[in-house]
């Protein structure tokens, strides 16, 4: 049993105890021994017609007024979180109790996340927190917050604890077997995705892209665009519709993606249009609910492209902290929100760290993608070559320059590499194919097979390549 033990420095601990025979004594006393195998406070009086409230505070569960729950704890939570009783737990109502002082609200609700998370990605649905508002448990007036209300939590208690995940409680759609992996069935609503890459990478085709393809399923989606043309935008949709088609074999319908040109707004102010205006942020709502009643149709899908055209100046740092809140609340109306942004020389979103933390999913977007950087640094070093290229090594990337600059007229790569998806799910790179002229699209998953291929394609001999013009490519490598 439980019983209060009073320790040499004034404070009180709750222990489990056992009444044993003190040597040369009849009478017993209680004696701190440990279990000896590990379990939960009250893990075997778990009932069948009760909910389970989990808490880290043991001094609560061995005896409370609450017929209708049974409580769950353990002396050391934090470190015993990957041993909670699954089997116990199945088919059950999880909650977890929140008991907080000014002193620890940070640190106990970290581990009230962390708890929830745990459960959540076991499967075993979406627990909720009961926040006591301090140390003393009172059910009926508890403020009870589900996994999509963490952030008030967080905004109630400041604190900085990573909430990807629980915006959206919904797991990764089943993937049926046989097909490949990719990002589309892990982007949902209530979720905050972002796609990162340099200039000239493929940004707004990716973009465009998703929006088109889940404005297939789940509802309208809504471009807000700060540079390019409307019809410039609408041109690349028509484009990307006819490449993918749908079963029928007709052109996917690109007029489910509504196009708002936010340069041209009446809210511009003197450095542009500016989310972190409130005025702007009022246009931006106003032109979803416009199309949500001229369209008849649910908006499923908001994409900002690009964050450095629209968030005006003072964009680094602290300053996306306005942005990100507007963008949270869109996410709070049920929106899945896409942000595009820019990459700086170090590979990782320009202006502010605070996207990225936020964000659900990011889509990273090269010209050069990473797998085949590194793959190449590895054989590079296992045979022991030298790095500064030969002549004949830099006529041929010189060649492929000048035949990809000519190919991106006709075809356009984007080469996708995910990050931050849901604890535990893993994505192979990706590398979709536009061909402008013929409106073919291939999308592929560059797996184990394909990166073999091209570690096998860097060691084969020169010799045993086909065979180039030598003259012509020295010609283009001189003019180059």
């Amino acid at each position: 049993r439980i019983e209060k033990v009073y320790l040499q420095t004034g404070k009180m601990a709750f222990l489990p105890v056992q009444p044993v025979c003190r040597l040369g004594h009849s009478l017993t006393v209680p004696m701190f021994l440990p279990p000896a195998k590990p379990h939960f406070i009250n893990e075997g009086g778990i009932l069948p017609d009760k909910f389970i409230v989990l808490t880290s505070h043991p001094e609560v569960a061995p005896c409370h007024p609450y017929s209708n729950c049974t409580f769950l704890s353990d002396y050391d939570l934090a470190g015993n979180l990957d041993r909670l009783p699954w089997d116990a737990l199945h088919g059950k109502t999880v909650h977890y109790l929140l008991f907080s002082t000014p002193e620890t609200a940070r640190e106990e609700l970290d581990l009230a996340i962390r708890a929830c998370a745990k459960i959540w990605d076991a499967g075993y649905g979406h627990s909720r927190i009961i926040d006591c508002g301090g140390n003393n448990f009172n059910l009926a007036t508890a403020e009870i917050f589900s996994d999509h209300e963490f952030g008030k939590l967080g905004d109630k208690y400041g604190s900085n604890i990573d909430l990807r995940g629980f915006t959206d409680c919904r797991p990764p759609e089943e993937i049926p077997e046989g097909q490949p992996t990719k990002a589309f069935p892990y982007l949902k609503s209530f979720q905050f995705a972002e796609i990162l890459g340099e200039r000239g990478s493929g940004k707004t085709w990716c973009a465009l892209l998703y929006a088109l393809r889940l404005s297939q399923e789940d509802g309208l989606s809504v471009y807000f665009h700060g540079e390019g043309s409307k019809g410039e935008i609408r041109q690349r949709l028509k484009r990307l519709g006819t490449c993918l088609r749908d079963p029928a074999g007709e052109p996917l319908d690109d007029s489910c993606v509504a196009t708002v040109d936010l340069a041209a707004a009446p809210c511009l102010t003197d450095n542009g249009f500016d989310l972190k205006d409130p005025a702007c942020q009022a246009y931006v709502r106003e032109q979803i609910k416009s199309l949500r009643k001229t369209r008849e149709k649910s908006i499923a899908t908001v994409v900002f492209d690009n964050y450095a055209l629209l968030t005006g100046d003072n964009q680094e740092g602290k300053s996306a902290l306005p942005v990100l809140r507007f963008l949270q609340s869109l996410q709070r109306d049920g929106l899945l929100v896409i942000l595009i942004c820019h990459t700086n020389i170090s590979g990782v979103t320009a202006a502010s760290s605070h996207l990225e933390r936020q964000a659900n999913l990011i889509m990273k977007v090269s010209k050069n993608p990473e797998w085949q950087q590194e793959l190449r640094a590895a054989v590079t070093g296992r045979n022991g070559k030298d790095s500064t290229p030969t002549l004949e090594e830099r006529c041929r990337a010189v060649c492929d320059e000048i035949d990809a600059a000519e190919a991106e007229r006709t075809q356009l790569t984007l080469n996708l590499e995910f990050t931050k998806i849901r604890e535990g799910a893993q994505l192979n790179p990706r590398e979709i194919r536009i061909d402008l002229e013929t409106n073919t699209l291939v999308d592929a998953e560059v797996d184990g097979e394909v990166k073999k291929a091209f570690v096998k394609g860097l060691v084969t001999p020169m010799d045993k390549q086909p065979a180039t013009d030598a003259s012509a490519c020295a010609r283009n490598f001189e003019e180059a």
